[in-house]
């Protein structure tokens, strides 16, 4: 038995809730692992789950570490004796494991750039306009917020009757340095689609 915590300083609900959300340690609290050495296991393959989570949520120089007991893993492992100390809270009370977060920076976009797939050049805005994209210098960089301006360009460009719009490539570099982000989308807006041959049948009202 064992009972999961996460701390991260200035974290808010939201974000501690990713978390939760991205942890097999939390989501199988209520089914324990046989011995020490599973929870343990466990507990290691959450890691790189709670870091990608938080650079979905912008955090690109995000820190993380969890302590089972008094023994500390980090994501370069070490586990040391995890296992032991683990094992000494057996029919004693639930093994304390605490994931702890050092969030750094909230990373920012520093530039957008929509560019059309075919002329290379930028996507005619009377396709999709800035409003619709929603993407702004200094927002933050979160992977909700870039996937949910792809299907909004995509959502714009088939109600304007082109159904083969893709987004052909979708690159983000992350500028580690400074705490921001380039995205460039590259947008094939496909064909525009026209009305075929319209036929009436059925036998005419008299």
């Amino acid at each position: 038995v064992y009972r999961v915590d996460f701390i991260a300083r200035n974290a808010d609900k939201d974000l501690l809730t990713i978390l939760r959300d991205a942890s097999n340690t939390h989501k199988l609290r209520r089914e324990p692992p046989q011995s020490a050495e599973e929870l343990v296991r466990r507990v290691e393959a959450d890691l790189p789950r709670l870091i990608d989570a938080l650079w979905g949520a912008g955090y690109y120089g995000a820190d993380l570490r969890v302590r089972i007991g008094e023994a500390t893993i980090g994501l370069s492992g070490s586990s040391g004796s995890a296992s032991r100390i683990a094992e000494s809270f057996r029919n004693r009370a639930p093994v304390p494991i605490v994931f702890e977060a050092e969030l750094g920076k909230l990373f920012t976009l520093r530039r957008i750039e929509v560019i059309d797939a075919r002329t290379h050049a930028p996507l005619d805005p009377a396709l999709v306009p800035p409003r619709i994209i929603r993407l702004r210098p200094g927002d933050p960089a979160r992977a909700a917020d870039l996937r949910a301006a792809q299907v909004r360009i995509l959502d714009r460009l088939r109600a304007q009757s082109r159904p083969h719009a893709k987004i052909a490539q979708a690159e983000p570099t992350v500028l580690h340095q400074s705490g921001e982000m380039d995205l460039v989308l590259v947008v094939d807006p496909g064909p525009e689609a026209g009305i075929g041959p319209v036929t009436v049948s059925g036998s005419p009202d008299r």
